[in-house]
């Protein structure tokens, strides 16, 4: 990830002290959009194939982009905004490996309604 795009914008965006109404959630928005630079080199998932480079126009990570309900990598999860299942369910996979047969029978539970 190239730490020279991200922090620059972290900075201009702190405010410095202000306190302008609307700075926390342009901030928030900033923080956001830097973290979506995130994905440029790693496996990830979004609301489609576009929709991280219409909001965001310095995405290159085009080629990471996986057609699954939920990614994980290097320590990253991302899903799709349809996928809530299936982001915990990755979470749990990576916070308690040992247990992937409890986390794979509860995401088809929830997921499906069903444990078969």
């Amino acid at each position: 990830m190239d730490e020279q795009r991200i922090a620059p914008g972290l900075r201009s965006g702190a405010g410095h002290g202000r306190s302008e109404p609307g700075l926390s959630r342009r901030f928030v928005l900033r923080l956001w959009l830097l973290l979506m630079l995130m994905l440029d080199d790693r496996l990830h998932r979004s609301n489609g194939k576009n929709f991280i480079g219409k909001y965001v126009p310095d995405y290159r990570g085009e080629e990471f982009y996986r057609a699954s309900p939920a990614v994980r990598d290097r320590c990253v999860i991302t899903a799709n905004g349809l996928a809530p299942f299936a982001f915990a369910a990755e979470i749990f996979r990576a916070l308690a490996p040992e247990r992937e047969h409890d986390t794979e029978t509860y995401e088809k539970l929830y997921s499906r309604g069903l444990l078969a």
